[in-house]
């Protein structure tokens, strides 16, 4: 059969939402935000595949977005990352947990009581790990690495889109204030380059 799968892309309203959930398709598509918003009704449908984009996002099983993962009743999962594991072998926990249940330790503190060296007076503070061997034998069971220049060919060319618009006179002030907070920070070589990068996405932020 060659025709194209069936796409619902579940955002709008709640009432909208109610009625995308209820549409006879082949895959549903939706945002993290509106999948924390719309749990109960997520939580009622068996699923076949479930893929998570960003899946970097379920580094932390305390987090709202991990638990409700962890209940999505499916059949297989799927976890795409373009982020490498940012923090430590620790954050790998939460995503290994999530794709297979217990392979990593019966929760965090088992996993951490294992895997990690800590703080002799804060517990909870790693400053090392252990067993890595084994961590790192247990993580390929279920993970698979893609360098960028093996797929460079692969990906589609870069899209931009330039989007002009006006600041309103409060805005441009606040924006000008940044502006100005660089210059004299960067005229006295104060500025670090964390510190301009952080100012630069303050501006983006204001945009």
């Amino acid at each position: 059969d060659d025709s194209k799968p069936v796409v619902t892309i579940v955002r709008g309203v709640p009432k909208d939402r109610v009625a995308l959930w209820n549409r006879t398709t082949d895959f549903f598509l939706v945002s993290y935000g509106t999948l924390l918003k719309d749990y109960r009704r997520v939580l009622d449908i068996d699923f076949e595949l479930v893929v998570y984009d960003e899946c970097h996002r379920l580094v932390n099983s305390r987090t709202k977005t991990w638990k409700l993962a962890k209940h999505i009743k499916t059949q297989h999962k799927l976890g795409l990352s373009a982020t490498p594991i940012p923090n430590g072998y620790h954050d790998w926990f939460g995503i290994a947990d999530w794709l297979v249940p217990g392979i990593l330790g019966k929760n965090f503190f088992s996993f951490r009581n294992w895997y990690c060296s800590t703080h002799s007076y804060f517990k909870t503070q790693i400053v090392g790990y252990q067993h890595v061997d084994e961590l790192l034998s247990k993580v390929s069971m279920f993970s698979h690495r893609v360098k960028k220049e093996d797929v460079l060919l692969d990906l589609p060319p870069l899209t931009e889109e330039i989007i002009s618009f006006d600041l309103s006179d409060e805005e441009q002030d606040i924006y000008n204030e940044m502006k100005r907070e660089m210059y004299v920070e960067l005229e006295a070589g104060e500025i670090t380059a964390t510190n301009a990068l952080v100012k630069l996405l303050r501006l983006k932020q204001i945009t």
